[in-house]
């Protein structure tokens, strides 16, 4: 039985009365992906802790003028399993004093939460090592000692993505970095992606490793294919970003000569454009831009076979765990990817897997996997699927993290 024990958890999810709207004010950049693997840790925690998980979230979006349509973030409440009232925070989200409105506002919140008494433990969960949340943790070990503070670490702050961003800029980001690494030392635990991490953060106190977690409510219907010789998909849905291999799978997919295939591309980023000019060049490829999420799955389903091109060529490989991986794999279809040095090996089985050392690996591995059988292709989905939804799911992935409070406690 769990012990009883009071979770606040600081994320910056989408609410779902908000999720739309955040989309639409939303300029180029949307994280989906941080999103997803927020509310699955949220329904995990909430799984083993009922009535014990305190949410205080600010969205993880971009500042206005730039990257979002309003200066003004409203407050509100929302609610995540239809028992529990969440806190949405509202801050003046202006570039250049988004964050210190947003960290004095949450503040405020947190030191409420920490002097509110109760018999039970207490332990802070946030989510990402942003300057506004490694602030706050410091600040709440400065208010109660006691209380365990847990770092959840889903990608090293070094590795942001800055592309594009003015030399002045970047040092300035490159100083912050520094401020967040000397914040952490005092942290309790951590919940990293991947093992590599924990070297690079030079970690010594208690964590635990959680790759990612399987949507909670994949699409299981069964999958029907066409005849082998009807029209095939090859889908990737993501950001669209030339470091993440988006324009090199548009290459390899444009040496396909076979007029029967096509190529579905969904999400935003600064490669928009590119993959604009590729779709009225061959129309084989289908650009659907950002569209919701539940269209996305839906998409992913019907599709021949699923791309993720990422490849490991940057440094920052072995400390990510992409979180389309475990997407794709819920969905049923099969995937085509490079093994990343950040993924654990046991999932080479259940992907068809691209050489890193072939030159022409990615055209080779399409051209392969979409000549292959309907029945091998639904096979290999299958077995795929059946494994994430029964090893990866929220309630067992944050059983980790349980553990691993209760160790630090």
């Amino acid at each position: 039985m769990q012990r009883a024990i009071d979770i606040l958890y600081l994320s910056g999810l989408f609410p779902p009365e908000l999720e739309e709207e955040i989309i639409r004010l939303s300029v180029k950049y949307v994280q989906n992906a941080a999103n997803v693997l927020q509310q699955e840790i949220l329904s995990g925690l909430e799984s083993h802790c009922p009535e014990k998980v305190t949410v205080l979230n600010s969205p993880f979006i971009g500042a206005w003028p730039f990257r979002y349509k309003t200066p003004f973030i409203k407050s509100s409440t929302f609610s995540h399993n239809s028992k529990t009232l969440n806190t949405n925070v509202g801050y003046l989200n202006v570039f250049g004093v988004s964050k210190l409105s947003q960290y004095y506002v949450l503040k405020r919140h947190v030191k409420s939460w920490v002097r509110k008494p109760s018999l039970n433990p207490k332990v802070v969960i946030a989510y990402a090592a942003t300057t506004v949340f490694t602030k706050l943790l410091t600040y709440i070990k400065q208010l109660d000692s006691e209380i365990a503070t847990i770092l959840i670490v889903p990608d090293l702050p070094e590795y942001w993505d800055t592309t594009g961003k003015k030399k002045f800029y970047q040092k300035l980001i490159d100083l912050e970095v520094e401020k967040i690494y000397d914040r952490i030392k005092n942290i309790d635990g951590f919940v990293l992606l991947t093992e590599h991490m924990s070297n690079r953060l030079n970690i010594q106190v208690p964590y635990t490793v959680v790759e990612g977690i399987a949507p909670s409510k994949p699409l299981t219907q069964t999958k029907v294919l066409n005849s082998d010789n009807e029209i095939r998909t090859v889908l990737y849905s993501g950001t669209l970003s030339k470091k993440y291999g988006i324009v090199d799978l548009i290459e390899a997919f444009l040496k396909l000569p076979n007029e029967c295939y096509r190529f579905v591309v969904c999400g935003s980023g600064e490669m928009a454009d590119y993959i604009v000019q590729a779709s009225r060049n061959d129309n084989r490829i289908v650009f659907n831009g950002l569209i919701p999420r539940d269209e996305v799955l839906q998409l992913q389903k019907s599709a021949t076979v699923l791309v993720n091109p990422r490849n490991n060529n940057e440094r920052y490989t072995k400390f990510s765990f992409p979180s389309k991986i475990m997407e794709y794999l819920a969905s049923g279809t099969p995937v085509i990817a490079y093994h990343l040095d950040g993924m654990p090996a046991d999932y080479r089985k259940y992907m068809y897997t691209i050489n890193e050392d072939d030159k022409n690996a990615l055209f080779n591995t399409l051209s392969t996997v979409l000549e292959k059988s309907n029945e091998e292709l639904r096979l290999k989905g299958e077995i795929a699927q059946k494994y994430v939804l029964a090893e990866k799911t929220a309630t067992k992935q944050v059983h980790k993290i349980i553990k691993l409070m209760n160790e630090i406690l």
